[in-house]
């Protein structure tokens, strides 16, 4: 019988300590692995979320900046500015947040934060001009009549048709009284609302001096009949308004068009009577979800409550009044109304310059605007834009 001895030269397989040992290596490989992959992901994530920042705040200036080029009237902190946004049906809009004011229009002077009175004495920058809400007429079509166009209406003429723009900030959603979610992440201090840029647009208004003259005309010409026929045909395009430009005060600025007949009524003559709305927007686009938000004002004091990481301050341009240490004997008088203090509820983050002529106003705006990355990164992108525009 033959005898068979063992070989350990002939042994298939592993040792328990030779597996083991390869399955360490191997976790801590893929642990590695696992852990570059998501970090790069990560960034990959925080810089998708700082790109559409980006691209939600230049869109946003870009669109309003279209608009304020066809501007026809730019409103200021002044008598007539608060007396127009107070004639503003914002019933059915979102609620603007407390505090919101229109810039204070300037004549001459600067944009840029370096140039104070003792530098620039003639053209300085005034930091506590700035608003964080913005009110113009834009004009925005016209109607072209031509003879036998309407039907029975023999003039040529055309009739500029305005609209009213307010942008502004809003803590609420679409609905007035909704308010959305608190903003997805905030690494120290309260919660935040989520915020909105909105523009809330009023319906059109022809212009009331360019209508009246061709309704006296007619009438000179023996044609009143035609002033009917024209109101029919300006309420067929649901122009059913007027608007005098010239009046600062809105109770003698708009007026009624009767349908039928064509004569004018003064429309805010009572008390309770508002400049009708046509709809609002969300300006940034972003949905009506939690992941982007305005900046609210921020604060480099950790400990307190204002405070997150941004790269940019905010408000970047204004403050509520003059440096102490500086001597500037121009400013000889404050605004005409009680300029809000530098806290956290004012200009939050969006503001509002202009400074120039009424031929060419050069408006200044300025939007920052967070977003929720990766691990929950606050990310922040700023973003300003000057345009110019006509305040007739």
């Amino acid at each position: 019988m033959k005898s068979y001895q063992y070989n350990k030269s002939l042994q298939l397989g592993f040792t328990l300590v030779e597996l083991l040992i390869g399955l360490s290596i191997t976790m801590i490989l893929v642990g590695l692995a696992t852990n570059y992959i998501f970090s790069a992901w990560g960034v990959q994530s925080v810089v998708e979320v700082e790109t559409q920042a980006k691209t939600y705040s230049e869109q946003a200036l870009s669109r309003v900046s279209l608009e304020l080029s066809q501007s026809r009237r730019l409103f200021s902190q002044d008598a007539a500015g608060i007396a127009y946004v107070a004639r503003l049906n914002l019933s059915g809009a979102p609620k603007a947040i407390t505090g919101s004011k229109l810039p204070l229009v300037r004549v001459t002077g600067s944009m840029s934060p370096e140039k104070n009175c003792e530098i620039s004495p003639t053209e300085y920058i005034l930091p506590y001009s700035v608003g964080n809400s913005l009110l113009f007429a834009e004009l925005r079509d016209n109607v072209k009549l031509t003879s036998g166009n309407p039907v029975g209406v023999t003039y040529y003429r055309n009739l500029d048709i305005y609209r009213f723009n307010y942008v502004y900030v809003s803590d609420y959603q679409n609905a007035p009284g909704k308010q959305p979610s608190r903003f997805s992440y905030w690494p120290q201090g309260t919660p935040k609302l989520t915020q909105y840029l909105v523009e809330w647009r009023s319906v059109p208004f022809v212009d009331h001096k360019q209508l009246t003259d061709l309704f006296a005309r007619m009438v000179a010409d023996g044609n009143a009949a035609q002033r009917g026929l024209l109101a029919q045909h300006l309420a067929s395009k649901n122009i059913l308004y007027a608007w005098d430009s010239s009046q600062n005060n809105p109770t003698n600025a708009f007026y009624n068009i009767n349908a039928s007949t064509g004569a004018l009524t003064n429309m805010l003559s009572s008390v309770g009577a508002r400049i009708p709305m046509q709809g609002t927007e969300n300006v940034l686009r972003t949905g009506s979800g939690n992941k982007f938000s305005i900046a609210y004002n921020t604060n480099k004091n950790a400990a307190e409550p204002g405070y997150y990481p941004v790269r940019q301050q905010v408000p970047f341009y204004y403050k509520p009044t003059l440096d102490a240490s500086l001597t500037c004997p121009q400013v000889a008088t404050p605004l005409p109304t009680a300029s809000p203090a530098q806290n956290y509820d004012f200009p939050r983050g969006f503001e509002v310059m202009i400074v120039g002529p009424q031929s060419g106003r050069s408006v200044l705006m300025h939007l920052s605007v967070n977003g929720k990355g990766y691990n929950n990164r606050m990310v922040e992108q700023s973003h300003s834009v000057i345009t110019y525009a006509r305040d007739l």
